[in-house]
């Protein structure tokens, strides 16, 4: 009899042990996944700051970080100021959507000062770094 309650015991404090290392390890994937997304998902950005972003994101890793020789030594040198790209830039990259071009226009938005801004992190991979934008818009 005591061997069924001992069995029991040990079962029961087997299945514990499982759903907490289960718990730990479904939190930590949760906080890696929310801390690899996108600034763009978290921040309350309209979809037209989005797809500006979005624009801005695909020049840095497909057009700027393939120029560059030496990352690590260039894009320290920006990660507290960040690389500016003014919308200019990245409308002649990619033109914006109409809906994003007449939201521009309808809020006066300067093309030359207005900029997507990339902070590269510390490990300068062509995804590490955070991405930001800042309209200059006078209405």
């Amino acid at each position: 009899m005591k061997d069924i309650f001992k069995n029991k015991y040990s079962i029961i404090v087997l299945v514990c042990i499982i759903v907490a290392i289960g718990i730990i390890v479904v939190s930590v994937c949760f906080s890696i996944k929310k801390s690899n997304d996108s600034d763009v998902n978290t921040k309350n950005y309209s979809k037209y700051e989005k797809e500006i972003i979005n624009i801005g994101r695909e020049y840095y890793e497909k057009e700027y970080y393939p120029l560059i020789d030496n990352p690590k030594e260039m894009l320290k040198e920006y990660k507290e100021f960040g690389i500016k790209m003014d919308l200019e830039i990245l409308n002649n990259y990619k033109k914006f959507s109409d809906n994003t071009t007449k939201y521009l226009v309808d809020n006066n938005c300067n093309y030359q000062i207005s900029k997507v801004i990339i902070k590269p992190k510390s490990n300068y991979k062509v995804k590490s770094y955070d991405i930001d934008i800042n309209l200059e818009c006078s209405k």
